[in-house]
């Protein structure tokens, strides 16, 4: 059975497709990048990734920045949102500029910042199922921003 919250995520990620889409045709392709953050949470030799419910595969959790909002702020934000966890930010990890699959028709720079859980409780969103991930187990389907950052981190490791 779909879930309400899930139904309303998936209008919103193809009415998002459809609007990014439309203003990548209407500024002849012009289109300016938009900011995103992400957290890198590593706890006991697992990372927290979350399932996505759209079908594209793993990612940090995070989310676009709002109008006016920190990135800082933002991933503080995404986190709880997305994972039901609080958590103090520490150094940013990696930037990058992610054009992977799900939003294909839009450049977003990604800011990732190293973070450690303070609180809270592991729960379930509308965008995804939060889930602790070995980082000698990683998903094939990770997004590329994540994949990219995640070796970053396991190389910084070894």
């Amino acid at each position: 059975m779909l879930r309400l919250d899930k139904l309303v995520y998936r209008v919103k990620v193809y009415g998002a497709h459809v609007a990014s889409f439309l203003l990548k045709v209407g500024t002849l392709n012009k289109l300016p990048a938009f900011a995103a953050a992400s957290a890198l949470i590593v706890q006991d030799g697992k990372v927290l990734l979350i399932e996505r419910y759209d079908g594209n595969g793993h990612c940090f959790p995070g989310g676009f920045i709002d109008s006016n909002e920190q990135p800082y702020d933002a991933i503080i934000r995404e986190v709880r949102e997305e994972t039901g966890y609080e958590v103090e930010l520490g150094a940013v990890f990696a930037v990058r500029n992610n054009t992977d699959k799900p939003w294909r028709h839009l450049t977003s720079v990604v800011v990732t910042y190293e973070a450690t859980i303070t609180g809270g409780e592991l729960t379930e969103s509308g965008e995804g199922m939060p889930v602790w991930v070995p980082l000698d187990q990683l998903p094939a389907d990770l997004l590329k921003e994540t994949k990219l950052a995640l070796t970053d981190y396991i190389n910084a490791q070894s």
